[in-house]
């Protein structure tokens, strides 16, 4: 199977969204259920990229995935910045897709212009949301990261010998904030449950205020608000900001200190083994499976565009394993995670309260 690839690049004013998108709109595409070979899936990366080692990263495995299981040509389109965003769904739009992920809320309007001014067309918006939800071509992705967040934040606690956690996140946004939230609360609710005063740095649920980059990119800020809160006396850190991860790990080892931090989207130690010394557990953002499972149902003709949501339940979002800290983690504590686990699906327990 051949691969079609895009090397455009070229920007649109952000006025010129809806009028640009307007003006790809395509006939109904021909969606065959029993040659996949004539099925075009597409996906528009998030402004950090393709090999940002966290969702963008995931997102494209998907789609490769698709391509080698279920024989579906695909065609994913780079984004470098935001200005990427509408020019790039027309490029794909351009060139046949049947179906088009754009991932990443920032991206969220761009997509939503798409669908609406391309009915022939299924669009997939990862961490976004419907404007109107009678489309019937946009299915929304997103994750209750805060369940999975909840346990990451219980295990920060745990493992912390200053009693002292933080995180921060790349910009205030509630695809962002659902983390820090959830890492928050697991660790105070560890804190309640051992009778271990623990202090929490860089987020306030209640306030809604915190730390923050300012975007993916800016490796020297994210290193500098990691080393404030190391200095600050946090061991245990919860980037929740792509790959500026990689800042937090070079906080840490100027440091020379057992701290550690927790990756986030994907399982940080397997993408970035580099990083495996220092990075307790990752909380998991699990899009590969969820796009392979879209692009298989839409290219039998079964496209739907109800609200796709990952959570503990349906094993969406989860923990990673421990890898190098597999011995650290005790049977009690992993017994411990299993019931909290089960309380957060069960409703027993808010992760965000």
């Amino acid at each position: 199977m051949t691969t079609r690839r895009t090397l455009t690049s070229f920007a649109l004013a952000p006025a010129a969204l809806a009028l640009a998108l307007a003006g790809c709109s395509a006939a109904p595409a021909e969606t065959s259920s029993d040659a996949a070979g004539d099925y075009l899936a597409c996906a528009m990366s998030g402004a950090g990229g393709w090999n940002d080692k966290s969702f963008n990263e995931q997102v494209l495995a998907g789609l490769e995935q698709a391509e080698a299981e279920l024989g579906v040509e695909v065609l994913p389109f780079e984004s470098r910045t935001s200005d990427d965003f509408v020019p790039g769904l027309e490029s794909l739009i351009d060139q046949g897709c049947d179906l088009v992920f754009s991932v990443g809320f920032d991206a969220n309007e761009a997509v939503n212009a798409a669908a609406a001014a391309n009915p022939g067309i299924d669009f997939v918006t990862v961490d976004g949301f419907a404007i109107d939800d009678t489309l019937p071509n946009l299915k929304p992705v997103a994750y209750d990261m805060a369940q999975s967040a909840f346990l990451g934040g219980y295990v920060a606690a745990a493992h912390s010998t200053t009693h002292t956690v933080a995180t921060f996140g790349a910009v205030h946004n509630a695809a962002i904030t659902d983390f820090m939230t959830g890492y928050t609360n697991g660790a105070e609710f560890w804190a309640q449950e051992t009778g271990t005063p623990t202090t929490v740095l860089g987020w306030d649920p209640e306030t809604q205020e915190g730390v923050f980059v300012g975007g993916f990119e800016d490796q020297i800020a994210a290193k500098n608000i990691a080393a404030t809160q190391l200095d600050q006396g946090a061991d245990v850190l919860f980037p929740v900001a792509g790959p500026l991860f990689a800042a937090v790990g070079a906080a840490i080892a100027d440091t020379g200190t057992d701290a550690v931090f927790l990756g986030v989207d994907s399982d940080v130690a397997v993408t970035s083994p580099d990083y495996a010394p220092s990075v307790l557990v990752s909380v998991e953002k699990r899009m590969t499976d969820a796009v392979v499972a879209i692009i298989a149902e839409a290219a039998a003709g079964d496209f739907s565009s109800e609200a796709y949501l990952g959570d503990l339940d349906n094993g969406g979002t989860g923990l990673s394993a421990f890898h190098d800290f597999e011995e650290s983690v005790s049977p009690e504590l992993r017994d411990r995670l299993a019931e909290i686990a089960a309380d957060i699906i069960s409703g027993d327990i808010d992760p965000r309260a």
